[in-house]
């Protein structure tokens, strides 16, 4: 083992970010360091210092990276060095190279460059997840990487559900079981045009409700009754007069 890789998912910014995962390191140094200790208590090869410590000479703990993958929709504007939370007071300002920093390593997912770099289904989720607020945007990544949208696993789309703010999509899904690996796979190609077209839909939707609410409003001013508005516009009475009722109030 020459690397330990520990990543961690995070959907909202963070200001104490630098602290737990310097936290978490030296719980995992501290961990590699008992495992040690444990062994050479078995073998009872050490004495002296080495014996009070558990660790000789020789003892190395494997390195650790630990990776903050940020799904958010906000540019991470959090900090990414322990000493942006530090309050080095001016008189402590000589002092600062001496006091130790410690920088996280992030990834902004919404913010990556170039997708090209990354194959498969992980390119499939980065690519949905970084354009999931621009739906035109969607359409082309997801109409150039056809093939890889297609044929996409249960688990991988679990992720894009909850990491790309999209609890509805698997809903847009029918699976079939692969023969081979026994995983279902599902098409989002087609559940994300799906997607896309019923917020379209709800868009328009939304439009003609504000404009028939600004058309009652206008003629609530020039003394149409609700029943009449109600009537010419084809809406329910009962909305009318609410609304009605709420312009009256705010005379």
């Amino acid at each position: 083992l020459i690397l330990m890789l520990g990543i961690e998912n995070q959907t909202h910014i963070t200001s104490l970010m630098p602290l737990r995962q310097l936290l978490y390191d030296a719980l995992r140094y501290q961990k590699q360091r008992e495992d040690i200790a444990r062994v050479h208590r078995k073998r009872k090869d050490l004495k002296d210092e080495e014996f009070v410590s558990g660790f000789s000479r020789e003892d190395r703990l494997v390195p650790i990276l630990n990776l903050v993958v940020y799904w958010g929709t906000k540019p991470w504007d959090g900090p990414l060095r322990l000493h942006e939370i530090l309050d080095i007071k001016s008189d402590l300002v000589e002092y600062r190279d001496k006091i130790n920093d410690y920088r996280i390593n992030l990834l902004d997912v919404g913010r990556m460059e170039n997708l090209e770099d990354y194959h498969g289904e992980l390119k499939a989720l980065l690519g949905f997840v970084k354009y999931q607020a621009d739906q035109q945007a969607l359409g082309r990544f997801v109409a150039q990487n056809e093939a890889l949208f297609s044929h996409v696993s249960q688990e991988t789309t679990h992720a894009m559900a909850a990491l790309g703010n999209a609890r509805n999509l698997e809903s847009y899904i029918q699976y079939e079981q692969n023969k081979e690996d026994m995983l279902m796979y599902g098409d989002v190609n087609e559940a994300i045009q799906g997607m896309m077209n019923d917020k379209r839909k709800e868009g328009q939707a939304r439009g003609q409700r504000q404009k028939t609410h600004q058309v009652a409003r206008n003629m609530y001013i020039r003394g149409f009754s609700a029943q009449d508005a109600a009537g010419l516009l084809d809406e329910p009475a009962e909305r009318v007069e609410a609304w009605y009722q709420k312009w009256d109030q705010e005379r």
